[in-house]
């Protein structure tokens, strides 16, 4: 069976939607240049703003009529689980907080064949390494689709980090609902885990986004320095100081 993820939104939407592409992958699936040459379509929804939402609805109706089996993801999938039950009836809807299971949800209702390694990564890479917000704004409705902030495992995403600059990623998004507020519901912060990730050799550049401003100045603190990392240049290394410093991706 062929599939296409189809993200929409934030740059943390676009990175979840490459890891389900790659447990797709697992279930033996191939991947398929777009919707239309695909027979399962993956629709990774945002719903921040009504024009939005409206946009969702719309793809929705494109993709029941053109006979495609639709999974859908993302915030939708969470907050308007029944706006998308009219549209398309009989569809997974997998929320971000049930992405754990999503391989099993999807070889439950579509089968799987035999796993193929992943190698689709261009030379930028997405690491979503929160999600949910420590906020309580009255206009948002991301506070309900994402709840409060989890934060991923440091080792877990050291793994995922080191892999991708092994399979060639040269430049690695970190992005979350709130990225400064990484860590403070496990104890650690997003400086330790950037420290952390400089530990690996190479020629690479990390970016951070997503940040709301009550969590960005503690990230901008002097203490907020970091130790040289290497980049092998055949048989020489080369040492530089690294800086992080915030940048957005709309």
């Amino acid at each position: 069976m062929k599939y296409f993820v189809e993200s929409y939104g934030c740059t943390m939407n676009y990175g979840e939607g490459e890891e389900l592409a790659e447990r797709l992958d697992g279930l033996g699936y191939g991947r398929a240049p777009s919707a239309d040459a695909a027979d399962l379509v993956v629709l990774n929804t945002c719903t921040v703003v009504e024009t939005t939402e409206k946009r969702m609805i719309k793809r929705m109706n494109e993709l029941k009529a053109a006979g495609k089996k639709v999974i859908v993801t993302g915030c939708m999938a969470k907050v308007q689980a029944g706006r998308i039950n009219v549209r398309l009836p009989g569809s997974l809807i997998i929320p971000p907080e049930d992405y754990g299971r999503f391989a099993d949800e999807v070889a439950g209702a579509y089968g799987c064949g035999e796993a193929v390694t992943s190698e689709h990564i261009g030379t930028t890479a997405i690491i979503p390494i929160a999600q949910g917000c420590r906020g309580n704004c009255t206009y948002c409705i991301t506070r309900f689709a994402r709840g409060t902030l989890k934060s991923y495992e440091p080792t877990a995403l050291k793994k995922r980090f080191c892999d991708l600059l092994d399979r060639g990623a040269k430049e690695i998004l970190l992005t979350a609902q709130d990225t400064g507020c990484y860590g403070r519901d496990i104890g650690t912060d997003l400086g330790e885990l950037v420290r952390s990730l400089l530990e690996k050799d190479g020629d690479y550049r990390i970016r951070i986004g997503m940040m709301n401003p009550n969590s960005l100045m503690p990230v901008l603190t002097p203490s907020w320095t970091f130790s040289r990392t290497r980049a092998s240049t055949g048989s020489s290394t080369s040492q530089c100081r690294a800086a992080a410093m915030p940048s957005w991706r709309t």
